[in-house]
């Protein structure tokens, strides 16, 4: 398998992921305002993603069964990518959906792209070799960004244009034309050991050395990166700013560097020691958080540089941390290892 198509793969895999989150991420809680749900309620749908956190369950059921003639890995990749296109179908055929339809998709769709996520990571972590994680990991961090985006804004400033049952079919042929490429992917072959059951399997991942240590830091990590996400919205706002000049901070130059960083740090992992680059750029999105608290008049300028700053290095933090955990994962139970750390990540 050639490098230019392992990299394809990785990108449009990681994008049909990010497409059908970034819709009902943005879509749902706008239509649950629209039909008089509380803030509390709607803070509460996004426990609809719970399976993106708990993903790590049932992650050593995919990496010990699998299809022998579709490929172990894309065998499932196929039947979640079918079935999450399947789920959208449905949708679109119902025409002008009902909240409670609405939910039941976006619980499904979740469900079926964490467990994809499982399959496409253990994927990932076969076919790539030590010297293009790197930029692998560039890439996927940039495909599924750009995947939410196009789910999240694009898709959604045409939502009053073509309606919602367009716009479902429009999703799910993205997704469906997504899975192309994985019908000529040839999967690496790896023995794996059924000595345990499933939970056994888990046990293993978890009883490695230094794991556990490596699970904290991750938690610590994103927990940080994720508090201060949370707040920079109402940060901006308090600031006097309006909500369009805020999505274009956010939405436009926030994104496009994050994109930028994410694949600026696949390109520096390669010539730099990762663990060490990992440290440096933590620390340099630390940095850039706290420079938020500095106090004073911000002129537009001066958030723009700001906060397009601060999303390049999560973008490039993200790439070397999510290379790190592909080292640490093992061939034979890449899924289980590397959703393990994802998860850790997401909580």
């Amino acid at each position: 398998m050639s490098r230019l198509y392992k990299f394809s793969l990785l990108a449009t895999l990681y994008f049909s992921q990010g497409l059908p989150f970034g819709f009902f991420k943005t879509f749902l809680p706008y239509v649950m305002r629209d039909q008089g749900a509380s803030l509390v309620g709607i803070g509460l749908a996004h426990l609809l993603s719970l399976p993106w956190a708990l993903k790590f369950l049932w992650a050593p059921l995919l990496d010990r069964y699998g299809s022998a003639r579709l490929g172990h890995r894309r065998g499932w990749i196929l039947l979640l990518q079918a079935s999450s296109a399947l789920v959208l179908l449905c949708l679109a055929w119902m025409g002008e959906v009902s909240l409670k339809a609405l939910l039941w998709g976006f619980v499904l769709t979740n469900l079926l792209a964490a467990t994809q996520d499982i399959a496409s990571d253990g994927l990932a972590v076969l076919v790539l070799n030590s010297e293009e994680r790197g930029v692998g990991n560039g890439i996927q961090v940039a495909a599924y960004r750009l995947g939410m985006i196009g789910g999240g804004g694009l898709i959604l400033l045409l939502l009053p244009h073509w309606g919602q049952a367009r716009i479902f079919l429009a999703v799910a042929l993205m997704i469906l034309a997504a899975s192309i490429p994985v019908f000529f992917c040839r999967e690496p072959v790896v023995a794996i050991s059924k000595d345990t059951n499933w939970l056994g399997d888990l046990r293993e991942a978890l009883v490695r050395p230094g794991i556990l240590r490596w699970l904290a830091v991750l938690v610590l990590l994103k927990f940080g990166d994720e508090m201060t996400s949370a707040m920079l919205v109402p940060f901006l706002k308090d600031q006097g700013l309006s909500i369009d000049q805020v999505g274009t901070l956010i939405g436009t130059i926030g994104s496009a560097l994050g994109m930028a960083g994410a694949l600026f740090a696949g390109w520096l992992m390669v010539r730099l020691n990762r663990w060490w680059t990992c440290v440096v750029l933590c620390f340099a999105q630390a940095f850039a958080c706290l420079v938020y608290l500095i106090p004073g008049e911000w002129v537009w300028g001066g958030f723009a540089s700001l906060t397009g700053f601060e999303h390049f290095i999560g973008g490039m933090a993200t790439t070397a941390i999510f290379t790190l955990m592909m080292d640490v994962s093992r061939r034979e139970a890449p899924g289980t290892d590397y959703t393990l750390q994802a998860s850790a990540v997401i909580l």
